[in-house]
């Protein structure tokens, strides 16, 4: 794993930004934002964008990033983060190949690290 990939990661909750950060922060370059406005409007270069599903005041779902981005970048490495997903969005997940990685899977730690440290070094080998 190199220091030099960027990750975009979009997510309202201060906890799962935390863990995200602890968890890749050594070994990744990593841009926080808060809002999907931000998470569009990002006009900087990153290698892989890590998004929460339902987030924001509005409420604009974290596909709707990913698809805004992968509309300029067909190339476009995404992960879409989730407490839960329903078929129809896996279905979705599965035609913009993007994989999910879940949260509160144990209704209390806000991410696996060791499993997001994998999923997220699995695309930079």
């Amino acid at each position: 794993m190199k220091k030099g990939y960027k990750i975009l990661v979009a997510d309202d909750s201060l906890e799962v930004q935390g863990a995200v950060k602890k968890a890749l922060e050594n070994n990744y370059e990593l841009n926080i934002v808060s809002t999907p406005e931000e998470a569009i409007n990002y006009n900087k270069q990153f290698d892989l964008l890590l998004t929460d599903f339902y987030f924001g005041e509005d409420k604009k779902r974290g596909l709707e990033v990913i698809e805004n981005w992968k509309a300029k970048r067909k190339d476009l490495s995404a992960i879409l983060m989730s407490s839960g997903l329903n078929n129809n969005i896996k279905i979705k997940c599965r035609e913009l190949n993007v994989p999910t990685f879940p949260k509160y899977e144990d209704n209390v730690t806000p991410v696996d690290e060791d499993k997001l440290r994998e999923l997220i070094g699995s695309y930079f080998k």
